[in-house]
Parts: C-alpha cells; sequence; structure tokens
C-alpha cells in the first residue's frame, strides 16, 4: 500500500561542517507527513557529496591493480636486480604498500558511498548523518591511504621507466622525472589546501564574520 504524503511548507535544518571527509555538510528538507504522522525528509546535497567518493575510488582502483601488477615484474634476473639485491625487497615492499593502502581506500570509500547511498534513498536522513559521523575516521584514515599510494605510485613509475632507457640517458632521465614529479606534487598540496575551506564550514562562517566585523569598523571609522 503506497504511503500518503500530506505537503506541508518546506523547511530546513542544516548539519554542520565536521572537516576534511567526515562532513555531512548537507541540509535536510521537510517534505511532509505520512499517514501515520512521521515527518519525512529528503536530504539535499547528499549525491554530490556520495559521487565525490567515486572519483577516490577510480584512483584507488588504478593504483592497486597497477602496483599488483607491477609485483610480478619483480624478476630476480634482472641486471638491475642482480646488481644490488636489496633493490629487489625494495621494490616488493613498496609494490605490496602501494597495492594494500589502494585496496583500503577503495574498500572504505566504497562501503562509505554503497551505505550512504543506500540510507539516502530509504529517506532515512538521521542514519545518513549518524552514518558519516561515525565513519569519519575511516575516511580520514582512507584519505591519507590514498594519498601514500599515488606516492608510492609514481615511485614506481619513475624506476620503471628509468629501468626501460638506455644505460647512457638514465641519470638525466631520472632528474626530469623526479622534478616533474615535484612538481606534480606541489600542484597537488595546493589543490588540497585550496579546498580545505570547502569541508570547513565552521572556518568559512568564523572568516564571514571577520570580514563583516572588519568592514563595519571601516565604516564607522568613516
Amino acid at each position: 500500500m503506497a504511503t500518503e504524503v500530506k505537503q506541508i511548507a518546506p523547511r530546513f535544518r542544516s548539519s554542520r561542517g565536521l572537516g576534511l571527509l567526515g562532513f555531512p555538510s548537507t541540509r535536510s528538507v521537510f517534505l511532509g507527513q505520512d499517514e501515520n504522522g512521521h515527518d519525512i525528509f529528503g536530504e539535499e546535497g547528499a549525491e554530490p557529496l556520495l559521487d565525490s567518493f567515486d572519483s577516490y575510488i577510480v584512483v584507488s582502483v588504478l593504483t592497486a591493480t597497477a602496483s599488483f601488477a607491477a609485483l610480478f615484474e619483480a624478476n630476480l634476473e634482472n641486471n638491475f636486480f642482480r646488481r644490488w639485491p636489496f633493490m629487489h625487497n625494495i621494490w616488493v615492499t613498496t609494490c605490496a604498500l602501494c597495492s594494500l593502502s589502494g585496496i583500503y581506500a577503495t574498500v572504505v570509500f566504497s562501503l562509505s558511498s554503497t551505505y550512504g547511498r543506500t540510507a539516502v534513498g530509504t529517506g532515512k536522513v538521521h542514519i545518513y548523518e549518524t552514518f558519516l559521523k561515525s565513519t569519519s575516521a575511516y575516511r580520514s584514515r582512507a584519505f591519507r591511504m590514498y594519498l601514500w599510494s599515488l606516492r608510492m605510485f609514481v615511485g614506481l613509475l619513475i624506476f620503471t621507466a628509468v629501468d626501460r632507457v638506455e644505460i647512457n640517458f638514465r641519470l638525466p632521465f631520472l632528474a626530469l622525472l623526479i622534478v616533474l614529479s615535484v612538481l606534480l606534487y606541489r600542484d597537488w598540496a595546493t589543490i588540497m589546501k585550496a579546498a580545505v575551506p570547502i569541508f570547513s564550514e565552521e572556518k568559512i562562517q568564523k572568516e564571514s564574520k571577520q570580514r563583516q566585523g572588519k568592514t563595519m569598523r571601516q565604516r564607522s571609522r568613516i
């Protein structure tokens, strides 16, 4: 039997931002009441929030898969590994850690996205908010693992690329790749730093109040 919903003038309630990947910073919209008098809320901002997890999932799958494949390329018969045997252990360790980091990030963000969408789809807004709050620490950890998997993936890429070129060109090629990697990481850090206010509602409100107070003081002096 379909649930009857009595339409009432919309009212809103906002949840507070909880920091990077610890949100929700969403808004619950009151839609009405069912036949039993229970309030029904819809969730605004939930889908874009959950969609953002997909980007982490895609990249984490890429790094986990590529590093796992590189693990089988660690052949002891390789001239490089025969010359420096300890590098074989470093290669295997890096591949394993990169793959595990990517898998961890993939699983955490996939579960967060799946269960979050399930809660939103069934109209359980309070459970959705509670779920994201209670699992924010795991997503923060997954984000750090995500970054580490990227760093190790870049390291594996550099090592593999340098090993594929002629010996005479290895040093300049290695220097070029290191410089490009440093520039790449600097851009990542700049973008992540610029994105912090997006996930920090309290910081935005504080800065807004400071700007308003400064403007009012300047006007009073005039």
